[in-house]
Formats: structure tokens, C-alpha cells, sequence
């Protein structure tokens, strides 16, 4: 994964998850800079700037059911658990 150092931006990590969708057969479509829509309603990826400020989210009750899995908010919706866990595979 890409991340962590002076110059990152949100989008690399998201492109990088994005191409590992797709591969899995999901359908996925970026949205803006920082954000992955998937197929399944509500089911959608926001990639914070790190981990941090993820997992502060997460402490905070800001990320009512979603999973946070390093720098990514994965909002699962109404996704099914083929989707689930091939999108967890690629975070």
C-alpha cells in the first residue's frame, strides 16, 4: 500500500484498491479523489489520508457501520459477503 510519507494523497491508496477490485470481479466505480461506489446499495470506500485519521473517526462513533481496515472506511451496506470479503482482501 501507498501511504505514509510527505506528498501522499488519498487517491493512491484508492487507485491501487480500486485495480484489486475489479480484478476480484467486483464492479466498482471511482468517484472524485478519494472515494470507490460499489455495485451494492450503500455500499461504499472513503480513503482517509492515513490510518489515523481513520481509526480517530472510528473512536469518535463517526463511522456508524463501517469497517475501518488501515486508512479506508469501508461502508458495506447492503453488500453480500462475496462482495464483503473480496473488498476486504484488496484494503
Amino acid at each position: 500500500m501507498v501511504g505514509g510519507s510527505a506528498g501522499y494523497q488519498p487517491y493512491q491508496t484508492r487507485d491501487i484498491a480500486l485495480n484489486c477490485i475489479k480484478g476480484r470481479g467486483i464492479s466498482a466505480t471511482p468517484v472524485g479523489r478519494d472515494l470507490i461506489l460499489l455495485s451494492a446499495p450503500g455500499a461504499r470506500i472513503v480513503f482517509e489520508a492515513d490510518r489515523g485519521v481513520s481509526s480517530g473517526m472510528q473512536v469518535r462513533g463517526q463511522v456508524e457501520g463501517a469497517e475501518v481496515i488501515g486508512g479506508a472506511v469501508f461502508y458495506v451496506g447492503s453488500a453480500d459477503t462475496a462482495v464483503t470479503s473480496g473488498v476486504e482482501g484488496c484494503l
